[in-house]
């Protein structure tokens, strides 16, 4: 059994592909989609479809996915559709009307139930699992970290801040530092790592594996682990990361032109 972790595929379901070949599954395995499965890529629904086949497979809302169900629902404003839209929304509009009802009213009601965040144990590590990451909003934290106290800490998160924050998460330790030596990590995509000085992280550690080039999986502060390797940026730039938490291994794939 191996637990893996992974986040913004947002429609580039190639190289996915081929990052779970090399992986080659079992049916003990675990798998962790930190959301933003959809948008701007051209294989929006098939990337959904890889991910849902799955072993063990839990699957965390991202922002796109909360952009998608508001501006699909029934009493969507322009303002929502319009926020989907310039976020890359148009792309996954024109796939879901390929769908029969039946099937796109299955997807969305799966999508709705998606979590915001998971708790995982690996090796005897506590990790915190989120899309964007967590906002230290000075309520009292205990001085041990068990999973009781993390879910009622991740219950205390708006749902805002879970799937957008950026700079007040990566500027700044975060809550689970500051109150016991086995501190939780928190994991999340959200940003892509080769930008985040950009939004004030520090005490960067990127990981040795450079493929092309290009960074990949980032820790920051020894608190915060950034695994958004910039598939919005496309061939030559962007690439699907999948980290193993069991021994911290890499699959990566670049992006290809036309995927």
């Amino acid at each position: 059994m191996a637990t893996y972790v992974f986040s913004d595929i947002h429609g580039h379901v190639e190289p996915l592909k081929r990052a779970l070949e090399r992986i080659n599954p079992t049916e003990s395995d675990v798998f962790y989609c930190l959301g933003d499965m959809i948008d701007r890529g051209p294989s929006s629904l098939d990337t959904i479809k890889v991910i849902r086949a799955l072993p063990n497979c839990t699957v965390l809302m991202g922002n796109h996915e909360q952009l998608a169900l508001q501006a699909l629902a029934p009493e969507a404003n322009i303002e929502a559709q319009f926020m989907w839209q310039i976020n890359g929304g148009d792309a996954t509009l024109a796939e879901l009307k390929t769908l029969s009802e039946e099937e796109y009213c299955e997807l969305i009601a799966w999508l709705q139930t998606l979590p915001l965040y998971a708790i995982v144990e690996v090796q005897g590590k506590d990790f915190v699992l989120v899309h964007a990451g967590v906002k230290s909003n000075g309520v009292p934290v205990p001085t041990a970290w068990d999973k009781a106290s993390l879910e009622q800490y991740l219950n205390k998160q708006s749902e805002n801040d879970l799937l957008w924050i950026r700079e007040d998460f990566w500027q700044h330790p975060t809550d689970f530092r500051t109150s016991d030596a086995s501190y939780p990590i928190v994991i999340c995509g959200h940003t892509p790592t080769p930008l985040l000085e950009s939004f004030g992280a520090k005490n960067l550690n990127r990981s040795a594996t450079t493929e092309g080039g290009l960074a990949q999986w980032v820790q920051s502060d020894d608190d915060k682990w950034g695994i958004d390797t910039g598939t919005t940026g496309g061939a030559g730039y962007g690439q699907v990361t999948i980290l193993r938490l069991d021994d911290l291994q890499e699959f990566v794939e670049p992006l290809q032109e036309g995927e």
